[in-house]
């Protein structure tokens, strides 16, 4: 409270409550509500400043076309063009790497990056972790999305991506024994498959969640403990691979809707019943 204020009221002999203190305070002097309002007014005219340095940039980016691996302007000329300091254009810059769009460069300055999957690889990791999803709601992703790269791949791949595809399954078959080999030839398998499709955001997308996906592989194949099971799983990749052969777009989708369905078949019936009932339980 203000000295001069404070010596006023006791010569007066005015005792007054606190709040009543504050508050005649508060309108002889104005200071408090000029605080709060000005800290709140500074806090948000920052957060929003950044916000619009971060949009001002992407859309920059976009206006003058750079491609990847162009490299932007300095902080300062950026700075001068939105006008706004180094720091906000920093930390937007830092917010466009986050996202994966640019590259900051130590001698450099900022990179235009290449579209690529790791930010959906992240969140497809972290969601798996942080929000709990379980299994099956990454199985029922993954089937939307793979049951038309099945179909699209069919319609569209070309004499030399089915060869690998074909090496890729005939490999599998060779180390039926061995899960951890063939839970990667598996994601080589899918991964080959969206490739074909000549769709870059479904390839994007099968590819950002190799790395979850490849929990479930494993899991499925340690659950797959009898030769029939294992060779059940295989046939299912084989005939995939016959209807992309034969450019059957339906009965490639067909196809791999049956290996999708199987696969949720093989965790439901394992988590009930156990690894070597898991035949039993879809029968």
């Amino acid at each position: 409270m203000d000295r001069r204020i404070r010596d006023n009221w006791q010569d007066s002999g005015i005792v007054p409550s606190s709040s009543d203190a504050v508050n005649l305070f508060d309108r002889l002097t104005g200071w408090r509500g000029a605080f709060i309002v000005t800290g709140m007014f500074e806090k948000l005219s920052r957060e929003t400043l950044g916000e619009r340095a971060l949009t001002s940039l992407t859309g920059y980016i976009k206006q003058h076309e750079y491609k990847p691996g162009m490299v932007l302007p300095a902080e300062a000329t950026l700075a001068a063009e939105f006008g706004v300091s180094r720091q906000v254009v920093r930390e937007a810059l830092r917010s466009l790497a986050g996202r994966g769009i640019v590259e900051i460069v130590n001698g450099k300055g900022a990179v235009v990056r290449s579209v690529h999957s790791e930010p959906l690889m992240t969140y497809f990791q972290w969601s798996m972790h942080a929000a709990q999803s379980n299994l099956l709601d990454l199985m029922e992703v993954r089937r939307g999305i793979e049951v038309e790269s099945a179909r699209l791949a069919a319609a569209r791949r070309t004499s030399g991506e089915l060869t690998r595809m074909t090496e890729t399954v005939a490999a599998m078959r060779l180390h039926l024994d061995h899960p951890d080999t063939v839970a990667d030839l598996d994601l080589q398998f899918h991964l080959a498959i969206a490739t074909a499709t000549r769709n870059a955001m479904l390839h994007h997308l099968v590819q950002s969640i190799r790395d979850a996906s490849k929990d479930v592989i494993r899991l499925g194949l340690r659950y797959r403990q009898t030769a029939r099971q294992r060779e059940r799983g295989q046939h299912l990749h084989e005939e995939i691979l016959a209807e992309i052969g034969a450019s059957n777009a339906d009965g490639a989708a067909r196809a791999m809707t049956v290996h999708f369905e199987d696969a949720v078949d093989v965790l439901v019936g394992c988590a009930t019943h156990g690894g070597a009932n898991a035949d039993a339980h879809r029968r």
